[in-house]
């Protein structure tokens, strides 16, 4: 298997004759053979974009709940029938920085919920 990966990279194609994909996604293999690019930036995006996404919503949820009248309110905000479009975006905008913000709420204890706000589902 390496001497094919090996002889797609030498010949600069992404398929050899016997249609072998070119795209080497062992990120070892990859970096070994001078392709690290093709699987560590995908990788490394992905998990900065979905990142950024899941904590800033947490953060609208919460923004949310807090300026909420009442529990019923803040149900209604959260299913979207007073979904705030500029607040949305704002919480968006200004998320480039998530990684410093979770490990900031992971050192006070913020990221993680309580035992109690855990259901247990039994299988």
């Amino acid at each position: 298997m390496e001497k094919s990966f090996g002889d797609i990279v030498a010949g600069g194609q992404y398929c050899d004759e016997n249609g072998v994909p070119g795209l080497i996604s062992d990120p070892g293999l990859a970096f070994k053979v001078g392709r690290g690019g093709d699987t560590v930036i995908p990788f490394f995006g992905l998990l900065y974009f979905n990142g950024w996404l899941l904590h800033q919503g947490k953060k609208y949820l919460r923004f949310l709940h807090a300026n909420a009248k009442d529990a019923s309110d803040a149900r209604e905000k959260e299913l979207g029938t007073f979904w705030s479009l500029p607040m949305a975006l704002y919480f968006l905008a200004t998320g480039w920085a998530w990684p410093v913000d979770a490990f900031n709420e992971l050192k006070t204890g913020r990221l993680i919920a309580d035992d109690k706000y855990v259901t247990d589902v039994p299988f």
